[in-house]
């Protein structure tokens, strides 16, 4: 997919490395390294992703979120979308 250039993003500008579609969706993709972060959302509503740690080919993020925001790994959420029950 093209680069579109500088998109804002409410906190400032950005330039995505690649814009990509799954569907209806437009997926992101940016460029992060140890201890840096990225903001979804703004105010007592922002979710903060922060990479921690880069190991071995993978990636331990940190998530600071709202208590009531519903965190799950995509592998354990069922084919009918929901969590298995606890």
């Amino acid at each position: 997919m093209k680069d579109r250039g500088h998109e804002a993003t409410g906190l400032g500008w950005c330039r995505p490395r690649y814009l990509s579609h799954t569907g209806n969706v437009v997926v992101l993709i940016l460029s992060r390294k140890q201890n840096e972060r990225i903001v979804i959302g703004e105010g007592k509503d922002a979710v903060v992703l922060m990479v921690v740690d880069l190991q071995h080919g993978k990636v331990r993020l940190g998530i600071e979120a709202p208590r009531e925001t519903p965190i799950v790994r995509e592998e354990l959420i069922g084919r009918d979308g929901k969590r298995p029950a606890a």
